[in-house]
């Protein structure tokens, strides 16, 4: 059984409203990311953590290949029910970071 099982159902949400194509492993383990690309080239991830134990989760906004290799990285620790918020707010902060 997953980690992800008990979150799958917002991230699944949340995947389907943007139209992205979500992948659900690195390596042989269990893991929630997506890429978001610019126009210009630019890439950012944002990775979702497996829930840890206080019915919280963790999900970070990070540059990948981004304008003269500036450093951009965000992450937020939220309870599970706020999750779909928070990557709302993620996908708004990888866009501003876009449109700079």
């Amino acid at each position: 059984m997953s980690y992800y099982q008990q979150v799958d159902s917002i991230i699944d949400k949340w995947v389907g409203k943007h139209g992205f194509a979500l992948f659900r492993e690195f390596g042989d383990r269990p893991a929630r990311y997506e890429y978001l690309s610019s126009d210009e080239g630019e890439c950012c991830q944002i990775s979702i953590d497996s829930p840890i134990l206080f019915n919280e989760i963790s999900l970070h906004a990070s540059g990948i290949e981004t304008r003269d290799d500036e450093e951009m990285q965000m992450h937020w620790q939220v309870p599970i029910n706020e999750l779909g918020p928070a990557l709302e707010v993620a996908v708004a902060s990888v866009r501003q970071w876009f449109a700079r």
